[in-house]
C-alpha cells in the first residue's frame, strides 16, 4: 500500500474517532450521569420527608373530616398538610 492510502486510510480512521465514536462515549456518560443524579434526588426527597417526621394522612386528627383541607382528594398514605397527630 502507498504511503498516500495509507495515509488517507489513517485520516479516515481518526474523522470517525473524532465525529462518531466519541459523541457516542460522551452521550452515554451524560446520559448515566442524569440517571444516577435523579435517583439520588429521588432517594435524597424521600429520606428527607421521613427525617422531617411529617404524618401521614392517614394518622392526622383531621382525617377524612371537613376542616382537613385535602378533603376528598387524599389518601391515607399521602403526607399531611396540617401535620397535627392523632393523640390518644
Amino acid at each position: 500500500m502507498p504511503v498516500f492510502d495509507s495515509n488517507c486510510f489513517y485520516i479516515i480512521q481518526c474523522l470517525a474517532l473524532v465525529f462518531l465514536a466519541a459523541p457516542c462515549v460522551l452521550f452515554a456518560g451524560g446520559m448515566l450521569i442524569c440517571g444516577l443524579m435523579w435517583c439520588g434526588l429521588r432517594i435524597t426527597r424521600a429520606m428527607h420527608l421521613r427525617l422531617l417526621g411529617l404524618p401521614r394522612c392517614g394518622r392526622c386528627r383531621y382525617w377524612a373530616t371537613v376542616q382537613c383541607p385535602l378533603y376528598g382528594r387524599n389518601t391515607p398514605s399521602d403526607f399531611c398538610s396540617r401535620g397535627e397527630r392523632w393523640r390518644d
